[in-house]
C-alpha cells in the first residue's frame, strides 16, 4: 500500500518563494544593462533594444541604418568570433592594432568591410570594432554602417569608451 503525504502549507510557502526568487533574479538579468560598469554612452539620439540578460545591447540610429552593438562576456573573445557575431557577410579585415582606450587600457581595433543587413536591406557596409578586458570581463563595441553613409562621430567615440566607472 503507498501512503501519499500532501504537502505542508509551509512546503508550499518554501517552493512558492523559490519560484519567485528565481524569477526576480531572472527578471533583474534581463533588466540590467551590459554597460552597468563601464562608462559607455551611445548617442542620445540612437534608439536602444531591451538588453539580452544582461550580457548584449544593440541601438539603431535614427534612421535605423546604423548599428551599435554593445556585449559582456565572462571570457576573452577572438577576432573571428566577434565578426561572426556581427553577421557580416564575406567580411574583409581591412585594419586591425593594438590601441589604448581610457589612459592606458589595452584594447584591439579592427574595421572591416562585408555585406550585411542594414534595415532589412542587404548592403556593402563597414564595421568598426573595439575590444577590451576590464573589471573581470571583456567588453565588445561595434559600430556598423552602410559603405556610403558618413560615419557618426559620437557613434565611433562611444565605441572607444569600454573603461570601467570608477567608484
Amino acid at each position: 500500500m503507498i501512503h501519499r503525504v500532501e504537502a505542508t502549507p509551509m512546503k508550499h510557502a518554501r517552493r512558492l518563494a523559490t519560484a519567485l526568487a528565481v524569477f526576480a533574479a531572472a527578471t533583474l538579468a534581463a533588466c540590467s544593462s551590459p554597460s552597468s560598469s563601464i562608462t559607455f554612452q551611445p548617442p542620445n539620439t540612437w534608439h536602444p533594444s531591451a538588453s539580452i540578460l544582461g550580457l548584449g545591447q544593440i541601438w539603431k540610429s535614427p534612421d535605423r541604418q546604423q548599428v551599435l552593438l554593445l556585449m559582456k562576456l565572462p571570457v576573452p573573445m577572438n577576432v573571428k568570433d566577434a565578426i561572426k557575431t556581427a553577421s557580416v557577410q564575406d567580411a574583409k579585415v581591412e585594419k586591425q592594432e593594438q590601441i589604448k582606450i581610457c589612459g592606458d587600457q589595452p584594447a584591439i581595433y579592427l574595421m572591416a568591410t562585408g555585406t550585411s543587413n542594414f534595415n532589412g536591406t542587404k548592403q556593402p557596409g563597414q564595421m568598426d570594432m573595439i575590444m577590451s578586458s576590464t573589471g573581470g570581463a571583456t567588453y565588445m563595441a561595434l559600430y556598423a554602417r552602410p559603405e556610403h553613409q558618413t560615419a557618426d562621430a559620437e557613434a565611433e567615440s562611444a565605441i572607444r569608451s569600454l573603461c570601467e566607472k570608477k567608484s
